[in-house]
């Protein structure tokens, strides 16, 4: 029977401001000593920096301002764990979309009414979105010799399930046009779906069943959306597993990676089930990163052509949008 990780004692979040005090990135997760019955979730949110740039003032007492996508990411995520608190966990089912979609707008409107010089409730445009940010939430649950999973978001921040036949997108972005992982790399499609105050939004639901050991990972833009190819983001996750010995040390090398290509924030949130060290995953990942790196990351290496990147893609695609 799989248990949630002890040895990662269930959650880890990673999250790093290109800007100190300014990130717009913001998350919250299940303690591991307050987790109930196996339960726990990670939720990462990415305030939307380019609508939501209008500046608030919330205390008469100082100067400083926030932005509406700083204010949102942190209210939504503070809600997100109150929500679990009240209960100890998600109900895996549909109703945590609306039950949490009433949270977040009833939590906007009232950080809103404490602002000094209150955004408008326009309709209309993403222009006109008050407060606005993506989410990407996970609640896990062992239950019966399987791993239930429930992935609930808004926007472009993306939930995955790593296990031993590679990265998989359970999430499908909120996008205009028709964009793959691939092709908004370069494109970077504007968003049709946001939290936010004012103006109709969804949030979606997808329940995933697991039998065997796996990583969920819910992760904001800036971790996958400056890497060239989607190969890339799950070798850097497989290599800093693989080289690492240590959760801390895994930690370290992922920063690092990711630090190196982005040009954002990023938070990324992860969740363990089934393995219990840090050395039993690191062996059961061993496979993985070894033909990714033969088959797809050395192949770009020594030719890196858009005829060959594109290629690689049509075969790795295949599993990574399989759920």
């Amino acid at each position: 029977m799989y248990e949630l990780s002890e040895y990662f004692n269930i959650v880890d979040v990673y999250s790093e401001e290109k800007k100190e005090g300014m990130g717009e990135d913001y998350f919250s997760y299940s303690y591991p000593r307050e987790c109930q019955n196996n339960n726990a979730f990670i939720a990462v949110f990415d305030g939307c920096g380019g609508i939501g740039a209008k500046r608030y003032k919330i205390d008469a007492e100082t100067t400083e301002t926030y932005t509406g996508a700083y204010l949102a990411s942190r209210v939504c995520a503070y809600k997100t764990l109150e929500y679990y608190e009240n209960s100890g966990s998600f109900d895996f089912d549909i109703s945590d979309c609306k039950k949490l979609k009433y949270e977040y707008c009833k939590a906007l409107d009232e950080i809103n009414n404490k602002c000094l010089n209150r955004g408008s409730e326009l309709r209309g445009s993403l222009a006109s979105k008050s407060f606005p940010t993506t989410a990407s939430i996970i609640s896990v649950s062992c239950q019966n010799g399987h791993i239930n999973s429930e992935f609930l978001w808004v926007g472009d921040s993306r939930g995955y399930i790593l296990d031993s036949s590679g990265l998989r997108q359970v999430t499908e972005d909120d996008l205009n046009g028709e964009q793959d992982a691939m092709s908004n790399i370069s494109s970077d499609a504007s968003l049709s779906n946001v939290i936010n105050l004012g103006v109709d939004f969804d949030i979606h639901f997808k329940l995933v069943k697991v039998n065997k050991p796996s990583l969920f990972i819910s992760a904001t833009d800036g971790c996958f959306g400056y890497f060239p190819t989607p190969m890339h983001f799950e070798y850097v996750i497989l290599d800093s597993i693989c080289s690492s010995e240590n959760i801390m040390e895994f930690e370290e090398k992922i920063r690092d990676y990711i630090n190196t290509f982005t040009a954002d924030d990023f938070t990324f949130g992860i969740i363990a089930t089934g393995f219990g060290s840090f050395k039993s995953m690191k062996s059961y990942f061993m496979d993985r990163e070894k033909y990714i790196y033969d088959h797809y990351i050395s192949v770009m290496e020594d030719a890196y052509t858009d005829d060959i990147k594109y290629e690689l893609w049509e075969k790795y695609k295949t599993n990574y949008y399989s759920n």
